[in-house]
């Protein structure tokens, strides 16, 4: 989803090998990679994002792994793109479309559209990141409650999904808050997530908001002590609902 009107430049076919054959662009590779988006039902690519490419190539993102480039596909529209590097440790994309489509139900993750041995088609999600909204406001104020609220909710339906998002510790650049809506946020990355019995997404964004609130006036006076006891007890819960009481005890302290 697009939250506003841009001027989409399409990348030349000339250039397309940079983006599907990172780091090296074999002509072979390219041209099955081609065939593959063909078959996937992917158009175009966009240079569109944050992340230069090089000056005239711009992408979503590039990990140790993959690239993601905003793209067109013929049934879903715009989309994001997840490219496998050809010097990936990881052999195929089918894992992480797997956890995705699992994660999807909750809400909190973006649609999976389709996927191959070499490519992730996923929904855009167009906003602020955490961190870019933390940068925002600064200091604080009543929308920094609302996204560390709704960021835990999101938290907890990944626990009760099954879903572990494994690095996020540090969820900065793990979330974005679609248009820019504390209450609309999306898990982004789930390279590293796995299916666990018993995941504590919560307790792990407990910690990193209990290390931000020092930094934010709008928590002055927040039990920090507390939090720290309510997300151990969480973690002894054995069953969800027990999780779900600890939960409401944690938002409380946040309101």
């Amino acid at each position: 989803m697009l939250c506003n009107n841009y001027n989409l430049d399409p990348i030349e076919h000339s250039d397309l090998c940079k983006i599907l054959c990172y780091p090296t662009q074999g002509l072979s590779c390219c041209k099955d990679r081609i065939n593959e988006l063909r078959v996937l039902g992917v158009e175009t690519l966009y240079s569109f994002g944050k992340t230069y490419y090089n000056r005239d190539i711009r992408i979503l993102g590039k990990g140790h792994s993959a690239i993601v480039a905003l793209a067109k596909h013929v049934i879903h529209g715009i989309i994001a793109l997840k490219v496998r590097r050809l010097d990936s440790k990881r052999f195929s994309m089918e894992w992480e479309a797997r956890v995705l489509e699992k994660a999807q139900q909750t809400g909190f993750a973006p649609k999976l559209y389709g996927f191959s041995i070499n490519f992730l088609l996923r929904e855009y999600i167009d906003g602020c990141t955490l961190e870019e909204f933390l940068d925002k406001v600064r200091s604080g104020g009543e929308d920094v409650r609302v996204a560390f609220r709704s960021l835990l909710r999101a938290a907890l339906a990944m626990d009760l999904a099954g879903v572990d998002l494994v690095e996020i510790s540090n969820p900065l650049n793990q979330v974005v808050y679609l248009c820019c809506d504390p209450g609309k946020p999306f898990f982004i990355d789930f390279e590293s997530a796995r299916f666990s019995a018993k995941p504590l997404n919560v307790t792990k964004v407990v910690s990193f908001i209990v290390g931000r609130l020092s930094r934010l006036s709008v928590f002055e006076g927040v039990d920090v002590g507390g939090l720290i006891l309510l997300a151990r007890k969480y973690k002894e819960c054995s069953d969800n609902l027990c999780r779900e009481d600890v939960f409401n005890d944690i938002i409380i302290r946040l309101t």
